[in-house]
């Protein structure tokens, strides 16, 4: 969440060189995005994924 919520749109645009309808689309759907992520019931998320070892278990 906090990386959508952070995200640069203009920046990534300027690096990947988007066409312009890709651009106008990310633009327009991230709002939404960002809005249902934020209205989710938190008791369906699950726990974030560990810094240290990104969820992956060695045996």
């Amino acid at each position: 969440m906090a990386i959508l919520e952070h995200f640069d749109l203009e920046r990534y645009h300027a690096a990947y060189h988007l066409p312009r309808d890709e651009y106008e689309a990310i633009a327009r759907d991230l709002p939404i995005v960002l809005e249902g992520l934020r209205n989710y019931p938190a008791e369906k998320l699950t726990a974030p994924i560990d810094e240290d070892n990104w969820g992956y278990i060695d045996y």
